[in-house]
């Protein structure tokens, strides 16, 4: 996986997929990769989440962190008032 797909997966998950397998759609690679972006992102303590069943649709998300990451290195806009 390329540094290029890996912000897809960490921009999909910031902006509210709601499981691993929307994820992958939305960004064309398999599960197995995204879970493996999803887990690299979270050791590095960019977010947290918790998973259930087999599409494993996320039951708490907590991405505050890769929000600032994002937004630092000038990948997502932030917000203007």
């Amino acid at each position: 996986m390329n540094t290029n797909q890996t912000i897809a997966v960490l921009k999909a998950f910031y902006f509210g997929s709601d499981s691993i397998a929307a994820i992958a759609n939305r960004t064309k690679l398999s599960r197995d990769e995204v879970r493996e972006a999803l887990r690299g992102a979270r050791e590095c303590g960019l977010i947290k989440y918790s998973t259930r069943d087999y599409n494993e649709t996320f039951v708490h998300k907590d991405s505050k962190k890769l929000g600032e990451y994002l937004k630092a290195k000038g990948i997502i806009k932030p917000k203007r008032k």
